[in-house]
């Protein structure tokens, strides 16, 4: 969804128009001046004071992937505060307020938002471009089945939008790199509408992440070739289904797509059953989540616990250091590589 604007547009004709007159008085200046002229510097407008554009992403990786397109032409703010899981933040007036002086809104869409639609409602800002970041992905089903939660995709030409399931649509798309790649590429479409001129800039730097996320594609296809195990389990919420849909992994989670309902006791006695029948020797816990589900877990199997995060948000100190998109996802790597014993 994009909501057109011509914002941009009408701030270049202004400039245009100033710059043409600065011009035709120079030159009239210049003329009277006679042989002064070679004397006289007149300094060149570089178009360095034009004013960036502003953009608010969802989350972290909607907010790594803006800046990374958007480069020294953006100034790109990230609302959900650092050290926060995205399925429990609430924006505050604030936030709005933050949304509603942006240019671009980029968010990710299939729930990661329940606040989305009231607050966009409201906002008072006929210019804002909307960035649904989930367009062109086939999304991925969570149906909740024994001791995890079965997965399977959505059928073709389907929009997730408008359909119910009992499980609910997995909003971790980034998960899949190809996925992400086609994240960056509907931040780039919202960077053109937004400033036409610079286009060109903003297509290269889109190319040159999405090089960096297929090389991260391969690293991972790579890791998991040779592994002792096929199975991971998780004690967090169903978020690296994606990653396992497209590594050929076996995926197990005792909550769903969120962790705001607990498991039952048949639940999580499923999961412990399958980590024993497996003999899975790891559990995944998330970073930002409460470990208590993974400690509960670790007593009744023996399984060792190994802390991932699926980058949906980092901590404070994480962020200040800028810690990269890509960081995480390679320092996950090691965890699961560890995790399903692979070479």
């Amino acid at each position: 969804m994009i909501i057109k604007r011509e914002k941009f547009k009408n701030k270049a004709s202004i400039l245009g128009l100033f710059t043409l007159i600065l011009v035709f008085s120079s030159m009239l200046f210049l003329s009277s001046c006679g042989d002064r002229e070679k004397s006289l510097n007149v300094p060149e407008d570089t178009g360095d004071t034009k004013e960036k554009i502003k953009v608010v992403a969802s989350i972290f990786p909607l907010y790594e992937f803006s800046r990374e397109v958007g480069g020294d032409q953006a100034e790109v703010t990230l609302l959900l505060p650092a050290g926060l899981s995205p399925h429990s933040f609430e924006p505050t007036p604030k936030d709005i307020q933050t949304i509603e002086g942006a240019d671009i809104f980029v968010f990710n869409g299939a729930g990661m938002e329940p606040w989305l639609e009231n607050i966009l409602s409201g906002i008072d800002n006929s210019d804002l471009i909307v960035v649904d970041a989930s367009i062109g992905i086939t999304p991925l089903v969570v149906s909740d089945k024994h001791g995890g939660h079965d997965v399977h995709d959505e059928h073709e030409g389907e929009k997730h939008e408008n359909h119910e399931h009992p499980g609910g649509i997995d909003p971790h798309f980034w998960l899949d790199f190809t996925n992400a790649k086609i994240q960056v590429d509907n931040v780039l479409k919202a960077y053109r509408e937004a400033d036409p001129g610079n286009s060109a800039l903003y297509e290269e730097r889109a190319k040159a992440y999405s090089g960096k996320l297929a090389e991260l594609d391969v690293l991972y296809k790579d890791a998991f070739t040779d592994c002792g195990a096929k199975d991971i389990a998780s004690s967090g919420h169903f978020a690296f289904g994606y990653m396992a849909r497209r590594y050929g992994l076996g995926y197990h989670s005792v909550f769903g797509v969120s962790h705001d309902a607990e498991p039952s006791p048949k639940e999580l006695s499923e999961m412990v059953q399958i980590i024993k029948d497996k003999g899975i020797k790891y559990i995944f816990a998330e970073e930002l989540l409460d470990p208590r589900m993974a400690k509960t877990i670790k007593e009744e199997t023996g399984a060792e616990i190994l802390i991932v995060n699926p980058a949906g948000n980092v901590q404070l100190k994480a962020l200040e250091s800028g810690i990269s998109f890509i960081d995480i996802m390679k320092d996950n790597l090691e965890k699961f590589k560890m995790g399903i014993e692979c070479k």
